[in-house]
């Protein structure tokens, strides 16, 4: 691939090791590499809890975009990330990169504001992926929202499909080869089913894995196709637990890596490999994952949490008194999945898709080019 030139020389990942947010902001920051040649290199924020938060981070933020340069170096100090100043310029003397040929960039809202902060002080541009809270996507040069949170439609907002990855078609291949190594199969279908796990709204416990896998093991039994699964960090230890239960028992399964014992991430190998795949439909990260390796998805429903707040949101939003961005996580997810579904690149539990389709899909390649093309 041939570079362009671009006055975007560098760029600073900032993240709070959030594996998803740490991937969502190396995608693109991996497209920009590739696109424009820019060097990277990740930076490491706190990542308070708590009251420790409430006091040390979140009291000024409503303000931060109002503070002076010096005012926002005490904020930093105050929210322990002080050294990190002195950390990317020291950097930015290393590989000969002036700071109006730097972007910062993050995903989520507890690294936002350091972003935003760090960015004003250094004197770069800035960008972020998702939708913080509290400063929401003015303040940053670049802001890339996924069209489930969609709010208004903004000069420096780019509306991606799903969320940004770090999949890459023409490694996967070689990643696919390592798992074959280690755990080979004995058919020639390949179906990989990814289980994601507990969040504020999704519940996938033990009884959701009785539920959902004997038809699925079924299903691959009979048709002779070698089974892989893989857990999330998310997944419940007894779940997983239930997982390995009945999989052991069944003559498809091939490997079984629970995230509570290996920590590496085999998504790219098992993605290569894949003739089929399946996905719990808490993960969008692990959905836009499959597609832009080029696999379709047949998604998976699971168990829901919904107590007062949530009844109280909907109420407020259907009054307007509440933004849409707060609506109930699977309600808004399925603005998402009902857009795939149109692509023909999505199923729902039962539905056997005669083939595979072709999906040219690269939302971490498109918002490279978006950031290069408006880097004035």
């Amino acid at each position: 691939m041939e570079r362009k030139e671009s006055a975007l020389k560098a760029v600073a990942v900032l993240h709070e090791n959030v594996p998803g947010h740490r991937n969502q902001s190396l995608g693109v920051a991996e497209a920009l590499q590739k696109e424009v040649g820019a060097v990277i290199r990740e930076f490491e924020v706190p990542n308070f809890r708590g009251l420790k938060r409430l006091f040390k981070v979140k009291s000024k933020l409503s303000r931060l975009p109002e503070l002076k340069p010096e005012e926002l170096e005490k904020w930093l100090t105050q929210a322990g990330s002080a050294p990190l100043k002195e950390e990317i310029a020291e950097w930015l003397k290393e590989i000969s990169v002036k700071p109006s040929e730097l972007l910062l960039l993050s995903a989520g809202s507890r690294v936002a504001p350091y972003n935003f902060g760090l960015g004003k002080i250094l004197l770069c541009r800035t960008g972020t992926l998702m939708t913080p809270k509290y400063l929401g996507t003015t303040p940053f040069d670049f802001s890339m929202i996924p069209s489930h949170d969609q709010g208004d439609e903004r000069a420096n907002q780019l509306v991606t499909l799903g969320a940004p990855n770090r999949i890459q078609k023409e490694i996967l291949a070689e990643k696919a080869g390592d798992i074959v190594r280690e755990f080979p199969g004995k058919g020639q279908k390949k179906w990989i089913l990814l289980i994601g796990g507990e969040s504020s709204t999704f519940r996938i416990g033990p009884d959701w894995a009785k539920n959902k896998l004997p038809g699925i093991i079924e299903k691959a039994e009979a048709q002779e196709a070698d089974l892989y699964v893989a857990t999330s960090r998310r997944t419940r230890k007894d779940t997983e637990q239930v997982i390995r239960d009945l999989l052991s028992q069944s003559s498809a399964t091939r490997m079984i890596w629970l995230a509570s014992e290996r920590p590496e991430n085999p998504v790219p190998g098992l993605l290569g490999m894949a003739d089929r795949v399946y996905c719990t439909e808490d993960s969008i990260s692990m959905v836009s994952e499959s597609l832009t390796a080029g696999k379709a998805v047949i998604l998976l429903k699971t168990d829901y949490i919904r107590g007062p707040k949530e009844k109280f949101k909907k109420w407020g939003i259907s009054l307007g008194l509440i933004n849409s961005r707060a609506a109930w996580k699977p309600d808004r997810f399925k603005i998402l999945y009902d857009e795939f579904r149109k692509k023909g690149w999505l199923y729902d539990e039962g539905e056997e898709p005669a083939a595979m389709p072709i999906i040219e899909f690269h939302e971490s390649r498109r918002a490279a080019k978006w950031i290069t093309e408006n880097w004035r």
